[in-house]
């Protein structure tokens, strides 16, 4: 969506105002001038209501509008707006800073033909005196970015098109609401179906990406793995707990044969007491199980990988393995969506946070944005590199020199930043890791 220029506004704006006056352009923006119809709400001095309804005013006739009032000021230009446009509408600041509050609708549909009306509230200490043909409100125009029609039903009441009744001639006007009334005070499924519409309509919304199946499908194996190692490590830190209570305690277990040194560890302390023999006998088939299931699942993934040439290449960068390879490429699942391989970090949450006001401006820590497991696997690519990929590298030259000054942890977090935005360039330049070059930024 672009904004028209004072140069687009005085090329095209002839034909869609009527009484165009071009002295009226302000910058981007064209000003408005009262019409001669307005109505103002009754305020407690009014003794009978029923005779307070719309005016008429003669050509410069002034009104004012009391304090805590509102009032339906229309316009004297009727305004058309193309259908490959969008119409923003505001009142002009120096009676806006004095008071006077727009609590209409601020946009005007694509096709809307015919005078505006204007809800306004006077919020100010004292009464807002103005007249007919006063210079009041400003319009800005924008494209769309594809063409859109306006709804024509005004029974409808979409948008721009809120009816209302006329009192006196009992005629349908259309004033500026952003939602229907009856919709604007409770919310519901149909209030909300509108709104949405109405985004997609004008096209102020932002495209989603949705993964491939193929991609949904890896994330599947990727994340049952993950379920079956975080339920054997809770068993294990159960069964700790447990046997600590009676004295026992466990040693460090080695990850050969399925953890079978934590099974034996288990069946010799149930044999010391009846009770725990209990506990030992319905643990370990669960346990062995467990372990067994995700090395399955591992092993399938290890598949999957040697298949996939991109994963392949994306394993040759220190410190990745299978598991941090397919899942990089089933949660990206498209490398064209990001322009630049920096704006990986920032979509995974590995970027800092920053607030800035003013003076002030500090970054604080990552926003861990984005897939919390793929954060974590990068991370642990990270330390991998940094502790037991023994081949030298410029990259992990980097990530020690960077430990040695901020401490491991966080010299982890950024590896993984950079990690990440190197996997993205591999991925979109067809290319593998080079292990003399300069580590991406």
């Amino acid at each position: 969506m672009a904004f028209w220029s004072g140069e687009k506004l005085k090329e095209e704006l002839a034909p869609l105002i009527t009484g165009y006056d071009e002295n009226a352009i302000d910058c981007a923006a064209y000003t408005l001038r009262i019409g001669n119809e307005i109505y103002i709400s009754p305020d407690h001095k009014v003794e009978i209501l029923s005779q307070h309804t719309k005016q008429k005013l003669r050509p410069g006739e002034g009104f004012a509008i009391p304090p805590g009032q509102f009032a339906f000021l229309t316009t004297q230009e009727e305004i058309t707006v193309p259908d490959t446009a969008i119409a923003f509408i505001s009142i002009r600041a120096r009676p806006k800073f004095r008071g006077l509050i727009n609590i209409s609708g601020f946009h005007v549909d694509p096709g809307y033909k015919g005078q505006l009306v204007f809800s306004v509230l006077n919020a100010g200490p004292t009464p807002h005196h103005l007249e007919e043909g006063q210079k009041l409100f400003l319009i800005w125009f924008a494209d769309l970015d594809r063409q859109t029609a306006m709804k024509k039903e005004e029974d409808e009441g979409f948008g721009q098109g809120t009816a209302r009744v006329d009192v006196e001639q009992g005629q349908r006007v259309k004033t500026h609401e952003a939602f229907p009334p009856r919709d604007g005070i409770n919310k519901s499924d149909k209030a909300d179906a509108e709104g949405l519409a109405q985004l997609s309509r004008t096209g102020w919304f932002t495209k989603v990406h949705v993964r491939s199946e193929a991609s949904d499908r890896v994330r599947a194996l990727v994340g049952a793995r993950e379920r079956l190692i975080r339920m054997r490590k809770d068993l294990e830190a159960h069964i700790r707990g447990v046997l600590k209570t009676f004295g026992i305690r466990m040693g460090a277990v080695p990850s050969a044969h399925h953890r079978q040194g934590f099974r034996d560890q288990l069946a010799e302390a149930g044999a010391c007491d009846p009770m725990l023999g209990l506990v030992a006998q319905t643990m370990i088939p669960i346990h062995k199980t467990l372990c067994a299931s995700a090395e399955a699942l591992a092993d399938e993934l290890m598949h999957v990988a040697k298949q996939n040439t991109l994963a392949r290449r994306l394993m040759t960068v220190p410190g990745v393995g299978p598991l941090v390879a397919l899942n990089f490429i089933a949660t990206l699942d498209d490398a064209s969506r990001f322009r630049r391989s920096s704006d990986v970090g920032a979509f995974l949450g590995l970027t800092p946070r920053r607030y800035q006001s003013g003076e002030i401006d500090r970054s604080g820590r990552i926003s861990k944005c984005g897939d919390a497991e793929m954060r974590r696997l990068l991370v642990s690519a990270a330390a991998s590199l940094m502790t037991q990929v023994r081949r030298f590298s410029p990259l992990k030259s980097w990530a020690i020199r960077l430990s040695a000054r901020k401490g491991f942890k966080k010299a982890a977090v950024a590896t993984a930043r950079k990690i990440a935005v190197i996997l993205h360039a591999i991925w979109r330049d067809g290319t593998e890791f080079n292990w003399k070059g300069e580590p991406a930024t």
